[in-house]
């Protein structure tokens, strides 16, 4: 999978799945191919499957690393397609950033063979056009004592301004760090980093609690090991 230009992401994972691959795609076409084409290679190996799309993703801060309260909003990503253009080097000093945001700009300007200056106006205008919309880390959760959990939610009876209200609240959850609307089996997903199973079902149960009127129910992946994580498709 990790071959594909279009994977996103390649995990094994305990619970609802045994493995999850997120794939990069331009319109609902495409998606089909790419599905289309990995089912034709390995349907032999995939006993069950669910398809979903991603509509956008809500990226929240990480206050439980710290003790006091902090801004957790981090960044929005999906939601309508736009038709922005790149060139080359552009292209270029994503891939460098993807893989590394601190890279320094010295570093990425000696590999492309041009001036600092350069690699720095590119960079502010990728920001200024919201190709470039934050910048993050990935944690060694396992060193921290921490699991990565994916839940997704089953909803029922719901309306816009429940469902809504429902997202704002799972996103000012402290240990909830995505809040992603999906067309799927299942209505929406959550990203949570927690101590360990016990932790995270608190967490849920605290929500369905509160939003019992339209949560039917959920079911829940604990991520293993992850083999890969593209942030753009090559």
């Amino acid at each position: 999978m990790l071959k594909l230009p279009q994977t996103a992401w390649v995990v094994s994972c305990n619970g609802r799945f045994d493995a999850i691959f997120g794939f990069w795609a331009r319109d609902s076409i495409e998606f089909y191919n790419i599905v289309f084409d990995i089912l034709n290679h390995y349907s032999k190996h995939i006993l069950t499957k669910d398809v979903a799309v991603n509509i956008s993703w809500k990226i929240c801060g990480r206050d439980w690393l710290v003790d006091e309260p902090c801004d957790r909003t981090a960044g929005d990503f999906g939601g309508v397609l736009g038709n922005e253009k790149i060139d080359k080097m552009d292209s270029e000093i994503l891939s460098f950033l993807t893989k590394n945001s601190r890279t320094p700009i010295v570093e990425i300007a000696g590999a492309l063979g041009v001036s600092s200056s350069n690699v720095l106006y590119r960079i502010r205008r990728l920001e200024k056009r919201k190709i470039i919309v934050r910048n993050g880390m990935n944690l060694g959760l396992d060193k921290l004592g921490y699991e990565f959990c994916k839940v997704l939610v089953y909803l029922q009876n719901v309306t816009r301004k429940r469902f809504d209200e429902l997202a704002e609240h799972c996103a000012d959850c402290p240990h909830v760090q995505a809040v992603v609307p999906v067309i799927a089996p299942w209505d929406f997903e959550l990203e949570l980093e927690v101590e360990n199973f016990e932790h995270m079902s608190r967490i849920m149960n605290g929500i369905k609690r509160k939003f019992g009127d339209i949560i039917k129910h959920y079911e829940t992946c604990v991520i293993t090991k992850e083999s890969g994580r593209r942030y753009i498709p090559k």
